[in-house]
């Protein structure tokens, strides 16, 4: 039971009430002209997205108790009734489904919260069964788990009919981009290190038909791509809000000396390789829903207490940035320090 309410726990954080889900409600609040967060509607939203995405996960862990058997994995539902196992995994969409309901959302969102389940469905379900399709597989996980997400927030939060001029068009098609990038990085990554046993369990994931070692030079080359993308993402942002460029400046500089950049020119090739897999996540999951909302708070106080529930549900970017300050602490220290 306690692994089964642990899993749970970490689809809620990090699958469902990502904090980069949050960041793009703060942003709904701050391209409107008159910003306003309806608390019941944010409370439907967040508990259809956390039923559908428990669903999700442990449908995927109820397809996968066989092939998690042979592989060694272990999984919650493995030693479950079916009758329980049923209960635990539709109980979740019923709820969120219902939730979903109360917030009469739309048609876009309607559209898009219908994708979700469908992508969450075929990716696990035989035949479909898309996550040992190879790379179906990663292209399913990148679009439930980091594109459509966002598409689903932002047509329920945004009131404003969009005006679809020239930047609206590229915001779109460079904020899709990057989550794309993100989401297939960050797949790929999760199968390099699953790759043993998902070929004992036979799925046939992207890794393991292209192999390791051409994977991961796959996610580096992507990496610098990101990167591209990141950049004009950020320019983007910060013409709609100039004070952004903090973010922007802080995060590279933070960044450098984390990774002590005056000394990667002296670094291994294959250590290169491994070291900058994930650094993208922190600026995406911590940095920028902050900053987005420090710059709402700062437009609009009455959003403060928002900010101290964002800075206790996410303590990520407070955490992350007391351990990058003692490890750029380290970085500078002398044989003489010792």
């Amino acid at each position: 039971m306690y692994n089964l309410l642990n899993h749970f726990r970490v689809t809620i954080w990090w699958h469902a009430l990502a904090p980069q889900v949050f960041g793009w409600v703060y942003f709904c609040l701050l391209v409107q002209p008159v910003p306003d967060l309806p608390v019941m509607r944010f409370v439907q939203f967040s508990v259809a997205l956390i039923g559908i995405s428990a669903f999700g996960y442990l449908f995927n862990d109820w397809c996968d108790v066989e092939t998690d058997r042979l592989s060694g994995k272990n999984n919650v539902l493995a030693n479950k009734p079916a009758v329980l196992r049923a209960i635990l995994v539709f109980a979740p969409l019923a709820a969120g489904m219902y939730s979903w309901k109360l917030l009469n959302a739309g048609a876009w969102a309607n559209l898009f919260m219908g994708l979700q389940i469908l992508a969450l469905t075929a990716y696990s379900l035989p035949p479909a069964r898309l996550k040992a399709r190879s790379v179906w597989g990663a292209l399913a996980d990148a679009f439930y788990g980091h594109i459509n997400p966002v598409l689903i927030t932002l047509s329920v939060f945004l009131q404003q009919p969009i005006e679809w001029n020239l930047f609206a068009i590229l915001f779109l098609i460079v904020l899709l981009s990057c989550l794309a990038l993100k989401g297939f990085r960050n797949i790929l990554t999760h199968q390099i290190e699953d790759r043993k046993k998902d070929r004992k369990a036979h799925i046939n994931t992207f890794v393991n038909s292209i192999g390791a070692l051409n994977s991961l030079d796959l996610v580096n080359l992507l990496l610098w791509v990101e990167n591209v993308f990141t950049i004009a993402l950020g320019v983007l942002l910060i013409v709609l809000f100039p004070p952004l460029i903090t973010a922007w400046l802080l995060f590279p500089a933070v960044t450098y000396l984390k990774f002590s950049g005056w000394k990667l020119s002296y670094l291994p090739k294959r250590q290169l390789r491994f070291k900058f897999l994930f650094y993208l996540n922190d600026f995406y999951e911590a940095w920028l829903p902050l900053f987005l909302l420090i710059v709402l708070v700062v437009k609009q106080p009455v959003f403060y207490p928002l900010l101290i529930f964002h800075v206790v549900l996410f303590p990520r970017f407070i955490t992350g940035l007391i351990m990058d300050v003692k490890t750029i602490a380290e970085n500078f220290k002398t044989e003489e320090d010792y």
